[in-house]
This record gives C-alpha cells, sequence and structure tokens, in this order.
C-alpha cells in the first residue's frame, strides 16, 4: 500500500466543518402565549481548510459549496424584552451532514 495514496484518501474522507453564512427563512407555525415554535429553512455557503501531516508529508486542501440547511425552534417570552430559546439545526453539507443544538438568551432594546 502506498503511504502517500492513503494520506490522500484519508484526507478525502474527513468529515468536514465548514464556515461560512447562511441565508434562512423563518416560519413560526405554532404561537401561543408566550410560546414560540419555528422552522427554518436556508442555504449556507461554506468553506473549509484541510490538512493532513504523515512521515513529513504536508497534504492541504480546500473545499468549499453551497448546501440546505433546515432547523427547528422554541422560544419562551419571560417578558416584552427577555426570552430564551432552543434551536436545532442541520447543515447538509456535500461531503457530511452537521447538526448544531442552541440554547441562549435574548434581550430586546
Amino acid at each position: 500500500t502506498d503511504p502517500d495514496a492513503l494520506q490522500a484518501a484519508n484526507l478525502d474522507n474527513v468529515p468536514v466543518l465548514g464556515s461560512g453564512m447562511s441565508l434562512n427563512a423563518n416560519y413560526a407555525f405554532f404561537n401561543k402565549g408566550d410560546v414560540t415554535v419555528s422552522g427554518m429553512l436556508g442555504l449556507y455557503m461554506w468553506e473549509a481548510e484541510l490538512s493532513s501531516v504523515a512521515n513529513g508529508n504536508v497534504l492541504n486542501k480546500d473545499v468549499d459549496g453551497t448546501d440546505f440547511t433546515l432547523g427547528l425552534g422554541a422560544e419562551y417570552n419571560f417578558n416584552e424584552q427577555v426570552s430564551s430559546y432552543l434551536k436545532l439545526q442541520r447543515y447538509q453539507l456535500d461531503p457530511n451532514d452537521v447538526n448544531e443544538v442552541q440554547v441562549g438568551m435574548s434581550y430586546r432594546f
């Protein structure tokens, strides 16, 4: 087995966590009292730099793409200014899917 070919094959099969920006559309399909549940669909424009070092051999590869993202979120309003939220988002990147969970609080001025 050729070590250089194995290194290149491994670089093609690593998980990709791209960085970039997304353009999303949100739709609140449940809104009762202080609770809102919404869905999201969008596009994620991303890029990533991959690198592998083995036996003194360095391989670098730049990958990028534009892929779909979708999500589901829930928000609870404590009052007009303060709320907390939970969001689940899936980025369907071409090499692999990435799931994200967000928990946070918002303050409105």
